[in-house]
């Protein structure tokens, strides 16, 4: 391949290649991914391109510095991207290495004139016997080559293109002429919802769909199947909740609450998430480690396995932060705004539906899970991808109960307050970051009733109650972080900021924080 197909790239479609694409999609009788249709545009491209030079080849002649040329002959040069360029002039060339040879002086298409050597009687790396032929490269390998290194950019402009045609229908990254599709009626849709509502609402496949909606199986055909998925697609009834590569179809009124409207304890109203510019490399260690979803961080290194610290708004409900640890191993949808997916528990092999929601950042289904194996706040929970694309294999570290001293939050005339107690505890957990809630209904009212505090006042309250645990009164950044977000869901940036910025708060070394005043 020219190496300018990668490195210089312009990608442009023409009118006319859409129009090729239609008639390709004609012919083929089935609806194609973007993919495969980016393929086509790119083969029938370079087949012109080859063509083109077959032309040309009849009229130049390829250059060989052992050839002779005469003035007002054209010369192809395969090595130079194919240019061409007409002898001009020449000259008698002489060194020592070469002996005689001729010196050409050739004019290419871009007006420049360069010169070049004929008549070399010595082997040169550029005879005809070594230079690039003319094709020297498939024209199926070059597209696949050029599409795999520009797929970001390609893919894109083509479904860009494709769409503002409003002549092809799309469906799951899928096309076809819209005047071609199946027609799937309205008692047909009807039939559809019904199956779904006996499925608790979903996911089903089309395939299933149509299964049991009475469709025999040997009338799936690619073109049926896509006609259905674009008729649901365009009913607002139906939601399409598969990961990329799976079509799963729900009614979107039995959606869980979560995929329709934001958790309210998983939202935050930080203005800023930026960290202040005097952190201290401690400090900025010590956030990232915390992993928050709302940490502006680079996404981690995607991992087979990853370990995670349950929070309380999570464990609350019912939820684990989509973060940058966790981000790459959940599947993925370039337009769904839920996904389906399944947590397969790793002690007993029980599955758990799960809901992904990318814009909230979280993925829910997992209140189920975490009260049948009492989970504490803080507590480790160990992610494993498995063999199946939507499935997540869902652990922890356990051991034999054993009575332990923690935190327990001790809600009090609208205020929180904290006691060192012991509680049977089974499962591995951050001693910086486990808190006990006995009082889940005073610890709401404590929500309410500082909804509308400050957040320095807030800070300034939980951190001068958790100070009366600790002789010296020095508390390390996680437990305030988990001990703030009790109340209140605030990301580690804001938190952080407030504790530099304040005269109420100086730091003592390690990430422990003690007030002033």
């Amino acid at each position: 391949m020219p190496p300018s197909e990668t490195t210089s790239f312009n990608f442009e479609i023409e009118d006319e290649e859409i129009d090729e694409l239609q008639h390709f999609l004609l012919e083929c009788g089935e609806p194609l991914s973007t993919r495969r249709l980016a393929l086509a545009l790119l083969e029938n491209r370079f087949q012109r391109e080859r063509e083109r030079l077959l032309a040309i080849q009849r009229d130049c002649i390829p250059y060989d510095p052992a050839g002779q040329y005469q003035t007002g002959d054209f010369l192809l040069f395969t090595a130079e991207n194919n240019a061409i360029g007409e002898i001009i002039g020449e000259r008698p060339g002489n060194n020592d290495e070469q002996g005689k040879f001729q010196v050409l002086q050739l004019k290419f298409e871009d007006g420049s004139v360069r010169e070049y050597a004929a008549e070399l009687a010595a082997a040169h790396p550029l005879n005809l016997n070594h230079h690039r032929s003319l094709f020297s490269h498939d024209v199926e390998d070059r597209a696949q080559t050029l599409l795999s290194a520009q797929s970001q950019r390609i893919l894109p402009a083509l479904r860009q293109r494709l769409l503002a045609t409003g002549k092809l229908a799309p469906g799951a990254d899928a096309w076809f002429p819209n005047d071609l599709l199946l027609e799937i009626t309205a008692g047909q849709l009807q039939l559809m919802e019904a199956v779904l509502q006996l499925n608790a609402g979903g996911p089903l496949t089309p395939e299933e769909l149509l299964e049991q909606s009475g469709e025999t199986a040997e009338e799936y055909h690619p073109l049926l199947i896509f006609s259905l998925n674009v008729a649901l697609k365009a009913d607002e009834r139906f939601t399409e909740v598969g990961p990329a590569g799976f079509i799963l179809w729900h009614l979107t009124r039995l959606l869980p609450q979560e995929a329709r409207s934001p958790l309210p304890i998983l939202r935050h109203s930080s203005r800023s998430l930026a960290l202040h510019p005097d952190l201290d490399s401690d400090m900025v260690d010590c956030i990232r480690d915390l992993d928050d979803e709302w940490s502006d961080d680079a996404a981690s290194a995607v991992s087979e396995a990853v370990t995670i610290t349950l929070t309380y708004p999570h464990r609350r409900a019912g939820t684990l932060p989509l973060n940058a640890s966790l981000r790459e191993m959940f599947p993925n949808s370039r337009v769904n705004h839920c996904i389906w997916m399944k947590f397969v528990d790793g002690k007993d092999g029980e599955t758990y539906s799960g809901w992904i929601i990318p814009e909230g950042r979280f993925v829910s289904g997992l209140a189920s899970f975490y009260r049948k194996h009492e989970i504490p706040i803080g507590g480790y929970l160990l992610l494993q991808r498995t063999d199946t694309p939507t499935h997540l294999n869902i652990d922890f570290i356990s051991y034999n109960e054993r009575s332990e001293s923690i935190r327990l939050v001790v809600p009090s005339e609208n205020r929180l307050s904290f006691s060192e107690q012991r509680r049977q505890i089974g499962v591995a957990y951050d001693d910086l970051m486990i808190f006990g809630v006995d009082d889940l209904n005073g610890l709401d009212q404590v929500v309410t009733a500082t909804r509308k505090m400050p957040l320095s006042q807030l800070l300034r309250e939980i951190a001068g109650a958790l100070s009366l645990l600790t002789p010296q009164g020095a508390i390390h950044f996680k437990t305030l972080y988990s001990a703030v977000n009790l109340l209140r869901r605030v990301p580690p940036a804001p938190l952080c900021n407030e504790l530099i910025t304040s005269n109420d708060f100086r730091t003592v070394g390690g990430n422990y924080w003690t007030l002033t005043r």
